[in-house]
């Protein structure tokens, strides 16, 4: 096993999941190198997700209006009228939803539930 002082904190990984992948890693390599490769490979796809997410929420002007105001107003006038059909607000769902992944799923269906909801279904 890759030895575990090598690693000891991970800036981010302090939740569950991120320890039993950083342990499962360590157990079933040889050298921190590969064990951060294999670390790397478990967790990469909430890294891409929270990337992806926290994009979403710093652009300016326009762009930024569009893709973080807009969508908090949506989601609150769709998720107060129809709460099981629509999720909370993208940080309301990364504090108290699962991944990062399924908070970025879940809010791509709700903007394609909103866009045929406000297009009229055409």
């Amino acid at each position: 096993a890759a030895p575990r002082e090598t690693v000891e904190t991970i800036p981010g990984a302090s939740d569950a999941d991120a320890r039993a992948a950083l342990d499962a890693a360590l157990d079933a390599s040889s050298t921190g190198a590969d064990a951060l490769a294999a670390f790397s490979r478990a967790r990469g796809p909430e890294a891409r997700a929270l990337v992806q997410i926290s994009r979403g929420f710093d652009r300016p002007g326009l762009v930024g209006f569009l893709t973080f105001i807009l969508p908090i107003i949506l989601d609150s006038i769709f998720h107060a009228a129809f709460p099981s059909i629509f999720g909370v607000n993208s940080i309301a769902a990364l504090q108290r939803q699962g991944t990062f992944v399924q908070v970025r799923w879940a809010k791509r269906k709700d903007r394609l539930l909103q866009a045929v909801a406000l297009g009229g279904g055409a």
